[in-house]
């Protein structure tokens, strides 16, 4: 029987993962006004950015809550979805820290990007743990 913890963390994470699949929203629909109202640097990335890097971005996000959905269904997929998931992140960090060259990397720029890989290893390891003591059938 799944603890008050399982159930909060299952929840939070479809929240976490509901937030990323809305920004994967906002950023393939950004429109051009939208585009020329940020900085010049914050354009040449969107401009410069890779088709590959967009496409890693849908799966980390959009499995993620699939694995968000799993947990709730405590369904042992959930870990399998979570492992795409952190691929996915993890080919995005690998382009933004060392190929993109449009903004120059600093230490709040790698901030939000080092949070959501801790995220994302963090829901991984817990659902492999879950499934492994029965919590995810």
């Amino acid at each position: 029987m799944p603890s008050k913890s399982f159930w909060i963390i299952a929840i939070l994470a479809t929240l976490w993962n509901a937030i990323g699949a809305y920004q994967y929203i906002a950023q393939v629909t950004l429109a051009p006004q939208d585009m020329q109202a940020m900085p010049t640097d914050m354009q040449a990335y969107f401009n410069e950015l890779p088709n590959w890097v967009t496409g890693a971005f849908a799966i980390a996000v959009w499995s993620g809550l699939a694995g968000s959905v799993g947990l709730l269904l405590r369904a042992k997929w959930a870990f399998w979805a979570f492992c795409l998931s952190l691929t996915g992140v993890l080919v995005q960090l690998i382009y933004n820290v060392l190929m993109q060259t449009a903004m120059a990397l600093s230490p709040q720029l790698l901030a939000g990007p080092l949070f959501i890989l801790v995220i994302a290893v963090a829901l991984t390891l817990v659902s492999k743990k879950w499934m492994k003591v029965g919590l995810l059938q």
